[in-house]
């Protein structure tokens, strides 16, 4: 999994966007969980479930196997 912010910085009021990108290693339903970690004083650990079913035609064959 990879992850891109739209500022490094994030002050009190301010929005930012985080996107994620997740690369399958196997074709089947898959679940990844991100931690996202901050200063906030209610929510410091957000931790986000991803969920995907990985199916070969928008997978890259090169990268996958079948799931067990």
């Amino acid at each position: 999994m990879s992850y891109k912010v739209s500022k490094p910085a994030i002050k009190a009021g301010e929005q930012a966007v985080l996107e994620l990108t997740y690369i399958p290693v196997m074709l089947k339903e898959q679940n990844e969980q991100v931690t996202v970690l901050s200063n906030d004083i209610v929510m410091p650990n957000l931790r986000l479930t991803l969920k995907a079913n990985v199916v070969e035609s928008l997978a890259n064959r090169n990268m996958l196997r079948e799931g067990e």
